[in-house]
């Protein structure tokens, strides 16, 4: 592995297979929160968002000697669990069963937290409560450019969209954020 987590295709090309397993092992500690947390903002299911990472990475380890270099492998990793997660979201077992858990989760409180530390968190769902409601295209692109704090380049590269349509959904999606915010009496400044 490069010290920036990047690899050159090459290496992988002919890497062994112990060295792929360590080479997976990495990526499954580097990238391991950051996917799981991708799959959740789809699926809204902590036990989806972790078995769709694990076919993430299953799919990363047979086809790791594929890949070509033309992205950062963060970026690959990406694409493929977003198409995992809209795999998922549109296969008949998930629209026949309703998953145990599909509500999210509340947040435990510790019991020592303060009145700041409670506002906080119940002003940070409210915010993903208001961006979960908005379409899937700008709540991706929310989540990659803010959250996972990716430049607009690897952003449009993972959506698969050129860099002026990233800057058009977010702008957009600010537009359309506002007004939720609002709603929920968030103090929103731009």
């Amino acid at each position: 592995m490069k010290p920036n987590g990047e690899m050159l295709y090459k290496e992988l090309k002919y890497a062994s297979a112990d060295d792929l397993d360590l080479i997976l092992t990495e990526l499954m500690i580097q990238y391991g929160t950051d996917l799981t947390t991708l799959a959740y903002t789809y699926t809204k299911n902590t036990e989806a968002a972790k078995d769709i990472v694990q076919n993430v990475y299953i799919k990363c380890y047979k086809k790791l000697h594929t890949f070509k270099g033309q992205s950062a492998i963060k970026t690959w990793l990406f694409r493929i669990t977003i198409n995992q997660c809209k795999d998922y979201l549109r296969s008949s077992y998930f629209r026949r069963v309703i998953p145990i858990g599909m509500k999210p989760r509340e947040d435990i409180e510790e019991r020592n937290s303060t009145e700041k530390v409670v506002l906080q968190k119940n002003m940070k769902k409210q915010i993903q409560e208001c961006i979960n409601k908005l379409p899937t295209k700008y709540k991706d692109s929310i989540y990659l450019y803010y959250v996972q704090e990716l430049s607009l380049k690897e952003t449009a590269e993972i959506l698969g969209v050129p860099i002026d349509t990233v800057k058009t959904r977010l702008r957009r999606a600010k537009e359309k954020l506002l007004p939720l915010l609002n709603e929920e009496d968030m103090f929103y400044d731009e």
